[in-house]
């Protein structure tokens, strides 16, 4: 692991060498006063010098007069009787503390297996002694060890540092994703050069099936030309109908946490927002969250929390998820859960596999290097490397249905495709399976961030199409999921384009679906307010079946044996006959008479275009459902 220090952006801003004399200038004493005021910070938005008393298990008067020097310092503000904050200087030099401290950890717990609590103790015995040159050979050393970690039952191949062995040897063991920014600009500059010809030889392609290469994906993002334009969105309807057919998969997310620990420019949850209010539900409110998304009808989840957890940690989010598999209701229960949070270790995957989630999802946000540095100042999320290789913790750990995204406006959207598809090649090499799913999200407004407001790379409606169809040409077999950050308009274009998935009657807020949306305490803005019931039947209506299929989760069908039936065909065999049985669960349980009546048509169209062999499937799947069976599928 290497060591994180807050991006460099201009010249104003103070080198890692004169902030590494300032840490040496401080005596570890008062470092430790600055982590606890820092840390207490960053997990509850708040610092008193009555709670650093408590984190450093001294007397507040003790406490008062360590605010007070470091205060003379410049390093923190306080008055009497309020909170403790950090100036700038302050937190530049919390972060270096921080991330000091967490690399002991790391080497403690990871490497030398001691239990959290004593790895603790031991990082703070040693992490003042350690400086300079040493503290980058420890860096150095945790870094290949925690941050390339080997396949399970694998070992780690290392070669001599700085040679290409070394390189080509972590990236073989999912220890390093090689994005190559240096190339993705050639390619977009290369591009621009090329003509209509080749761009159609390029749609041609892609309608075989077979994805596309870097090269090919930066023409089509190049593509201004309407007629072009039209000729790329065509192929990829044909794409999208002939692996997915007509069906658009339903779930709704549950936000369980707005408790986080980074600082994250563009997003409501960060640390030092206070225009946020913060909450993490209790089990009991996550169990009525649940029995009203059931009760609306959901069979599907995606459980989001914050980078930071209650004092419990890790273990809150294990509970949260049994709590939400537990609930049961007269019409039904949750069958699957999905999960979007924090990047773990191996061990920790390993423990969220036990408790059956289906997709961990994770957007890396950007691509960019630098651009990632100058949006992420503080916290763990700082660390580009750690985030990026989660999807490979996950598959080492057994989870082989993994999610990942890019966040639409960060940078330059034609980047960060070209960057997204290297980390997909990664993951097929590595994996011989790449992402079940991408995520398309835009920077959308966030209560206490300026920048969600005006995003530094805007993305157009048309562009922001041109993504959903670049994407479904290039990878034709991964899933696309729309959220409702997007107005019905869009969401319903992007149908056609390649979206395979897409959230409906959604809270951004913990507590939203108990307690409706309040926008002071929810991670972005919504774009479709509808509820599920309105979004189904404008499904219905457009010529889409909506589906609430688990099955494929729940029988092993994952990884690469849901690609292997995928690419020849086979899947939609199981796909339309499950997203039928599902539908027809929700019309006779929950539909509005509107909703049940198009959706009764939409049965009928979807069974009339099926094979025989399919309909006949769908027809006994449909025939149970009538009779009063539930969760029946093949």
């Amino acid at each position: 692991m290497t060591t994180r220090y807050p991006a460099q952006t201009d010249a104003s801003e103070p080198s890692t060498v004169q902030q590494r004399v300032a840490l040496g200038d401080l005596p570890a004493r008062m470092q430790d006063y600055l982590k606890s005021a820092a840390s207490l910070y960053l997990a509850k938005g708040r610092a008193t010098v009555t709670d650093i008393a408590a984190d450093r298990g001294v007397k507040v008067p003790t406490a008062s007069e360590a605010v007070a020097q470091l205060a003379r310092r410049g390093l923190v503000e306080h008055e009497n009787y309020g909170a403790v904050e950090l100036t700038e200087s302050g937190w530049q030099v919390a972060n270096e503390l921080l991330d000091r401290h967490e690399l002991f950890v790391h080497l403690f717990a990871d490497i030398l297996g001691l239990p959290a609590e004593q790895a603790t103790q031991e990082a703070c015995a040693v992490e003042h002694a350690v400086a300079g040159e040493t503290l980058e050979k420890v860096a150095e050393f945790v870094r290949r060890h925690v941050h390339r970690l080997p396949m399970a039952g694998a070992s780690l191949e290392i070669a001599e540092p700085g040679t290409g062995e070394d390189s080509e040897a972590l990236r073989r063991n999912g220890g390093v994703v090689p994005i190559d920014e240096e190339r993705i600009f050639a390619v977009l500059r290369e591009a621009t050069s090329r003509d209509a010809a080749y761009v159609r030889k390029v749609i041609a392609k892609a309608l075989e099936l077979k994805g596309l290469d870097e090269e090919e994906v930066a023409a089509l993002a190049q593509i201004s030309d309407s007629e072009l334009l039209g000729e790329m969105f065509t192929a990829a309807r044909q794409v999208k109908e002939q692996i997915y057919g007509d069906r658009l998969v339903l779930f709704a997310p549950l936000y369980i946490s707005n408790l986080c620990s980074n600082e994250c420019l563009y997003c409501a949850f960060r640390a030092r927002n206070k225009a946020i209010k913060r909450r993490a539900l209790t089990q009991d409110e996550i169990r009525q969250e649940v029995e009203l998304l059931i009760d609306q009808g959901h069979k599907r989840v995606l459980l989001v929390a914050g980078e930071a957890y209650p004092r419990e940690g890790f273990p809150y989010v294990l509970k949260s998820i049994e709590t939400v598999y537990s609930v049961r209701r007269p019409k039904g229960r949750i069958r699957r859960v999905n999960v979007n949070i924090a990047p773990l270790s191996v061990e920790e995957f390993k423990e969220l596999k036990t408790v059956g989630i289906g997709t961990y999802q994770i957007f890396q946000e950007t691509y960019h290097r630098q651009t990632y540095s100058r949006m992420h100042v503080a916290g763990k999320k700082r660390d580009y490397d750690y985030r990026i290789t989660a999807p490979d913790r996950a598959m080492q750990a057994g989870v082989d249905d993994v999610g990942i995204g890019v966040l639409f406006g960060l940078f330059d959207w034609r980047f960060e495709i070209l960057a997204l598809l290297q980390h997909i090649r990664h993951l097929e090499e590595t994996y011989g399976v790449g992402p079940h799913t991408i995520s398309v999200p835009r920077l959308e407004p966030a209560v206490g961030s300026d920048l969600a407001s005006h995003p530094p790379y805007p993305v157009s409606d048309v562009d922001f199409r041109k993504i959903v169809a670049i994407l479904r040409l290039a990878v034709p077999y991964t899933g696309i999921i729309m959220s409702t950050r997007e107005t019905p308009n869009i969401r319903r274009e992007t149908f056609a384009l390649g979206v395979s998935q897409i959230s409906a009657g959604s809270r951004t807020n913990p507590g939203g679906y108990a307690e409706d949306e309040e926008l002071d305490a929810a991670q972005f803005q919504l774009g479709d307010h509808r509820s599920l019931d309105e979004v189904i039947r404008d499904v219905a209506q457009l010529g889409y079946t909506p589906s609430f299929c688990t099955a494929c989760y729940r029988v092993g069908r994952t990884g690469q044996d849901f690609m292997d039936l995928a690419k020849p065909g086979d899947i939609k065999h199981m796909c339309g006959p499950n997203a039928l049985s599902t539908f027809m669960e929700y019309l006779l349980d929950f539909a509005t008479a509107e909703t049940r009546e198009a959706g009764e048509s939409r049965v009928a169209a979807e069974l009339a275009q099926m094979s025989p062999s399919e309909r006949k499937v769908a027809e006994r799947l449909l025939g149970k459902v009538r009779a009063g069976e539930r969760d029946v599928y093949v």
